[in-house]
């Protein structure tokens, strides 16, 4: 498994240890009076669970196993940027979140959603290649049959 993947996997699972248990001191809250109050954290809880795990998790599995074009992963470099992107955008965001700092949560969205957008384009770049290799390919077996 690629090291980017690795990492993103790695990060996507702290990010659902961290979210489960907020979410338990969510859930719990009403009923300890310690917690009362937690209830402004319900948006960091989404954020961990949602960007945090499901989407690095898929990032990181999409980048392990898209085909590669000729052996190699182009345009790596733009989904290594756009994983640190969403990591930094998510940080952000749940520190915001946490220090009620509405500012924050907007700088970090924004990092996320450019983050994957980055991300997006790697594969779009990724499966573009691979597919004009494929083709040519493709043209070279029928050249040989004729």
């Amino acid at each position: 498994m690629p090291r980017l993947s690795t990492w993103l996997v790695r990060v996507s699972l702290v990010c659902l240890v961290a979210g489960a248990l907020l979410g338990a001191a969510l859930l719990s809250a009403p009923a300890t009076p310690a917690l009362r109050g937690l209830e402004r954290l319900v948006p960091a809880h989404v954020e961990l669970m949602l960007v945090g795990w499901l989407v690095q998790l898929a990032m990181g599995v999409a980048y392990w196993i898209l085909p590669r074009a000729g052996g190699d992963r182009p345009a790596s470099g733009l989904a290594g940027a756009g994983a640190a992107g969403v990591a930094v955008g998510l940080a952000a965001a749940v520190a915001g979140t946490a220090a009620a700092m509405p500012r924050l949560v907007t700088v970090g969205r924004a990092l996320e959603l450019a983050g994957a957008a980055l991300f997006g384009l790697h594969v779009v770049i990724r499966l573009g290649r691979w597919r004009r290799l494929d083709l040519a390919r493709r043209a070279s077996l029928q050249v040989t049959r004729d």
